[in-house]
């Protein structure tokens, strides 16, 4: 669902591919040795690694670059090697400036010059593997609808146990083919935000430590994955003892026996892990988003209540230079939630109607022990992870809100007593 963030690779294969970096104004020179910053910022170390489960979604996210030309093409251009690089028109910003957005200031009128310019940064084997895991989901969706068409001729005789399987199947599926169009959408947007984080990070600096951040959320994230893998292991094995090979879940593994039967279970809960790490990695990087952002707001909330208790004499420049930072935040809350709301409403989407299908086969008895040992932890994961990103997303809104109200209409009343006295 996200994309990936290398640097260019100066190789000789690249350069003569049609992926060739170009410079916006078409000539044939050859593009001068850039300096990809971003490769070294703390937002390419916390998505370095997830980055290979996003293509777990069904669709091959080739990877992008952010890197700034070093050689400036005039004397009033030279700001683009110091923070107020950002602060100038996007009119003025180098030519053979790459930056894999819409354009540099965010507007789609030059979409088709920064895209051109943008290759396939993707190193060989890491393409590779990112395109294995492309094929390998579609592999376990595949399987998923044969295991599925056995289910439904197990549960034919029984209308309740059939109409709940279909009905499964067809959430399941839908769940499958949302991801894909997400991950296309976040295709567009999520190098725009990466793009503007930059910026940010850049011109005002970011006060709050994103990695850190990604390490509170990566605690939960890996425990769930670990929780995922001994769930998705154990209860594919315990389907294959329990039900002695007679569970239609388990198709074409039912006649299986000995050291065969626990190397299947092994192969089958490592498929179901795959299958389920889309989710906890887009609720990993949301989650991390979100978080960042609350404490920029915060922070700007409190370089306000700095400014009304600063010197009267410097209260105008004091409140411009935090207006434009508060627009800033604005604007980075603006293009994270292009990345968020695919992922939040995939989540909403899958989570809800999957806990109203399960609540309706427990009261009719439609479900299978089998079946409610796989859907149930996925139910319980579903709620936590609604729990938590309603919780995220509403705490964001009241920190951005107390800011807003705050700046445009003098309103403290959500902030505490303290910042009444400044």
């Amino acid at each position: 669902m996200f994309v990936s963030t290398v640097a260019p690779v100066a190789e000789k294969a690249q350069s003569e591919s049609d992926l060739d970096i170009r410079s916006a104004a078409g000539t044939n020179e050859d593009v001068v040795e850039r300096d990809c910053k971003f490769r070294s910022s703390c937002i390419y170390t916390v998505i370095k690694y997830p980055i290979i489960f996003m293509n777990f979604c069904g669709i091959y996210v080739p990877s992008c670059c952010v890197c700034e030309d070093q050689q400036p093409k005039s004397n009033s251009k030279q700001k683009s090697a110091s923070h107020d690089h950002y602060d100038v028109e996007c009119t003025e910003v180098n030519a053979k400036t790459l930056i894999y957005v819409k354009s540099v200031d965010g507007h789609p009128e030059n979409s088709k010059i920064v895209r051109g310019e943008c290759p396939n940064a993707d190193r060989l084997r890491w393409a590779r593997l990112k395109k294995a895991a492309t094929v390998l989901m579609f592999v376990v969706h595949s399987s998923n609808t044969v295991r599925y068409v056995f289910i439904l001729k197990d549960t034919a005789k029984k209308t309740d146990s059939f109409m709940f399987s279909l009905t499964s199947y067809f959430i399941l599926s839908w769940y499958f083919y949302l991801l894909v169009s997400c991950s296309h959408a976040n295709f567009f947007h999520f190098p725009t935000f990466i793009a503007s984080l930059f910026k940010y990070n850049t011109t005002y600096g970011l006060k709050s430590d994103f990695v850190s951040l990604a390490r509170v959320h990566a605690f939960m994230f890996c425990a769930v994955l670990a929780l995922q893998f001994v769930q998705s292991v154990f209860l594919v094995y315990g389907l294959l003892q329990f039900f002695d090979g007679f569970s239609p879940q388990l198709w074409p593994f039912v006649d299986v026996r000995g050291g065969w039967r626990i190397a299947i279970g092994l192969l089958c809960g490592v498929a179901v892990f795959f299958a389920g790490c889309n989710v906890f990695v887009t609720h990993f990087f949301r989650a991390a988003v979100v978080s960042l952002l609350r404490c920029e707001f915060r922070n700007v909330g409190g370089e306000f209540a700095s400014v009304l208790s600063g010197p009267v004499d410097r209260h105008e420049e004091m409140f411009d230079q935090m207006l434009r930072k508060f627009r800033a935040v604005c604007d980075l809350r603006d293009k994270g939630h292009n990345v968020t709301k695919h992922t939040v409403a995939t989540a909403y989407i899958f989570g809800m109607p999957m806990l109203c299908l399960v609540t309706y086969g427990l009261a009719s008895g439609a479900m299978g022990l089998d079946q409610i040992l796989i859907l149930g932890f996925n139910v319980c994961m579903s709620v936590v992870i609604l729990g938590h990103t309603t919780w995220t997303l509403a705490s964001l809104n009241s920190e951005a809100g107390a800011v807003c109200d705050a700046v445009y209409t003098a309103d403290w009343s959500r902030y505490p007593k303290r910042f009444l006295h400044k």
